[in-house]
């Protein structure tokens, strides 16, 4: 059984479309949608739409505190649920082919705590690569340069040991995840994936990307327009951090 935990916020066309694409795709499957209480009704719609459909669950959390907090109450629900290896994506994420079972075969055979698949961007085009190694503060600033992604040569297509994978999907085993201390609360938006990369490093569970694995990410559409909100909770996140 493989766990899906979708966040949904005003995105109910973007979470069907994702919810479809597993449905498509994956055989032995439960999907818990997570409503971070949209203020646009999606919530209902997405409970009237899929009520009395087995294996899908939708839940609304009881306030919106953002990213990290909406992805444990879905964690949780697939731990109560008995589901030990989960996938944790954006709606806005479309899964191809056999994706999910790829990536959770790759979190199992390399004992890994977090496994990320090769993305896509809305043209087709290979987008977001991960990060052998973490940014330092200087190059976080921009006042040093160094290559700290993947590379296409740096690999043979095979799965590799990263630092850390793209937020906006991932697999996890949840007892690892949980016992790391799944996602850290006190950011409301934005640098998940690195506070996560410290928590594996520091418990010395490894991350592992899983390019035969792949997605499609319409990116924006999980967090909508930029605005000066977005940019004060990317702020706030990044100091967090460091």
């Amino acid at each position: 059984m493989i766990g899906f935990v979708i966040l949904n916020y005003c995105t109910f066309n973007d979470t069907v479309t994702c919810i479809e694409s597993i449905r498509a795709n994956t055989e032995n499957y439960h999907i818990v949608v997570v409503d971070n209480q949209s203020p646009d009704n999606s919530y209902v719609a997405l409970t009237e739409k899929y009520n009395g459909v087995e294996r899908i669950l939708i839940i609304q959390a009881p306030s919106n505190r953002g990213f990290a907090s909406g992805n444990n109450i879905g964690i949780r629900k697939c731990v109560d649920l008995g589901i030990e290896h989960i996938i944790v994506t954006n709606s806005d994420v479309v899964f191809l082919g056999d994706a999910a079972e790829v990536l959770v075969g790759c979190l199992i055979e390399h004992n890994a705590v977090i496994a990320g698949p090769q993305i896509l961007d809305e043209n087709g085009a290979k987008d977001w690569l991960p990060n052998i190694k973490r940014k330092g503060y200087l190059q976080y600033l921009g006042w040093r340069r160094s290559q700290n992604t993947l590379l296409d040569a740096d690999y043979s297509g095979e799965s590799c040991e990263v630092k850390l994978v793209s937020g906006c999907c991932f697999a996890i085993s949840a007892s690892r995840f949980i016992e790391m201390g799944a996602f850290d609360e006190n950011t409301f938006l934005y640098h998940e994936e690195e506070i996560l990369s410290v928590q594996a490093e520091r418990c010395n569970y490894p991350i592992f990307f899983c390019p035969s694995a792949v997605v499609q990410h319409f990116h924006g559409k999980s967090t909508g327009r930029f605005h000066l909100r977005i940019d004060i909770e990317d702020l706030r996140s990044a100091l967090y951090y460091w």
